[in-house]
């Protein structure tokens, strides 16, 4: 899962030409880069956190999610972290045991 704040601090120009844009295009460049075959997912948060894309192997959806992407109010940085476990592990809890099958979890969600 790649979670991207879109609060409206990522307004901010410390980096050029601001926050919000450099995010977009090393996303751009995460998901060109990514293997092939990997499944990727694409969340946004700001006062919530919103799956966009379910973890795929369709990297046109996945950037144009991240094309698409609109600032909001507020942040929720956390929300986003479980999310995106949550997401990740298709479990509605948001840390697996760490005693659970190894084939129960797709790699990297634990």
């Amino acid at each position: 899962m790649l979670a991207i704040d879109v609060s409206l601090s990522m307004q901010a120009t410390d980096v050029a030409p601001n926050r919000f844009a450099a995010a977009q295009k090393a996303a751009t460049r995460f998901v060109d880069d990514l293997t092939p075959g990997i499944n990727l997912g694409i969340m946004s948060f700001a006062g919530i956190a919103t799956v966009l894309v379910s973890p795929t192997t369709d990297r046109a959806a996945a950037k144009q999610a991240i094309a698409e992407l609109t600032l909001d109010e507020r942040t929720a940085t956390g929300d986003a972290i479980v999310s995106c476990v949550q997401t990740s592990t298709g479990s509605p809890e948001p840390w697996p045991a760490s005693t659970a099958p190894p084939d129960r979890y797709p790699p990297g969600s634990c």
